[in-house]
């Protein structure tokens, strides 16, 4: 009886490893024939402006036939890339070349470098100020206005320290980096968006002045300096 129980579970091994073998075959097989490609596909749905990341991506197997040529198949084309503000990408999709942007790309990229409760407030810089040639993005400048009293005596005091540089342009709203042989015209800044109208009233009066200092990394960013002349001089203003 032991003898044939062993039999019949070798004969059962041996079938097993057979089935499995033949399985292994025919899909080494069948993807030599139909050239199986693995590809990246969504994993759950993407909204407009997401950053893609590794988690985003799951990996299956298509036919090389399949693909058009403006699929994306590595993952490095994919993450740190953002999707595009035209629509999203459903669960399950293949990832195209016009569904996604590179940071480079993106003419709104400084939006994605804010923080909660900042806005980006554009200023128009002098080429000859020697501060604007310096600056760089990620850099922390002080902020400060310009402007004259009802009776004309001058004023001119720092309201906001530590505000953030996020992107500067040329004259034609492109962006240039450290590399560029390019004088900046334009400074997109981050700020709190509780200073736009006191930001927006001292362009409109006076004259905002950007000052790379010591202590603009030494603060917390974009800081109210409550005690700042301009306050008072925005309020007589009003």
């Amino acid at each position: 009886m032991k003898k044939k129980i062993a039999t019949t579970l070798a004969v059962s091994a041996a079938a097993l490893i057979l089935i499995l073998s033949g399985i292994l075959l025919f899909r080494q097989e069948l993807a030599r024939r139909l050239s199986l490609v693995s590809v990246p596909v969504s994993v759950s749905t993407l909204p407009p402006r997401h950053l893609i990341a590794a988690d985003d991506l799951i990996w299956i197997d298509v036919p090389s036939a399949y693909l058009q040529a403006d699929v994306l198949c590595r993952e490095e084309e994919l993450v740190g890339s953002w999707t595009r503000l035209e629509g999203t990408i459903p669960a399950g999709s293949l990832f195209y070349r016009e569904m996604v942007e590179t940071p480079a790309a993106m003419a709104d990229f400084s939006v994605t470098l804010l923080n909660e409760g900042q806005a980006v407030f554009p200023l128009t810089i002098a080429v000859s100020e020697i501060s604007g040639q310096l600056m760089q993005p990620g850099q922390k400048v002080d902020l400060y206005v310009y402007g004259q009293w009802p009776e004309g005596q001058e004023m001119m005091d720092c309201l906001l320290r530590g505000v953030r540089v996020l992107e500067l342009q040329n004259r034609n709203g492109e962006r240039i980096t450290q590399a560029d042989d390019t004088l900046p015209s334009t400074v997109l800044l981050a700020v709190d968006q509780a200073y736009l109208t006191a930001l927006s009233i001292a362009e409109k009066k006076g004259r905002i002045e950007l000052y790379l200092t010591a202590g603009s990394y030494a603060e917390s960013e974009c800081q109210l300096v409550e005690d700042s002349e301009v306050l008072r001089w925005l309020k007589n203003e009003r």
